[in-house]
Parts: C-alpha cells; structure tokens; sequence
C-alpha cells in the first residue's frame, strides 16, 4: 500500500478539507490517504464515505490521525503511527 502524507497542522481553513478531497478523488487502488490535523476533520468522513472508502480517526495527544483508504480488507487503525 501507498501511504500518501498530509500534514494539516499548521494550514488554515478550508485548506485542510480540499487538499484532503482532492488526494481522495485521485485515490489510486492501493494507496490510503494518511491526515494528521489539529481535530478531527468531520466534513471529511460523509465525502469519503461517498466515494466507497473507508476510514478510521485516532486521537493521541491532541493530534488526530485520519486514515482513509478503498481497502477494505485491512485493519486502517494498525496503521496509525506514532509522532
């Protein structure tokens, strides 16, 4: 799987939900995509979930890793990682 990385915590609003929408809509089979935000980017799980991806947010020290991905034959939360 091809993990592609966007770190969302130092950009302003709305950037975070369109750089993430657009990584979503060229998601290619196999790659996920791997946020790390300030909060947990709500408005994102209703697009994803449109498109027939799954997802998975874990919070760990005020820091929220979203992963969201078209596999669904793979446990998304193994894949959180640790900053």
């Amino acid at each position: 799987m091809n993990k592609i990385v966007l770190d969302s915590r130092k950009m302003q609003h709305p950037e975070p939900l369109e750089k993430a929408t657009d990584i979503l809509n060229n998601l290619k089979d196999g790659d996920y995509l791997y946020m790390i935000n300030n909060k947990n980017p709500m408005p994102l799980f209703p697009i994803a979930e449109a498109r027939g991806l799954v997802s998975v947010s874990v919070e760990e020290d005020n820091i929220w890793h979203i992963i969201i991905s078209a596999n669904r034959d793979i446990d998304l939360s193994s894949l959180v990682e640790k900053l």
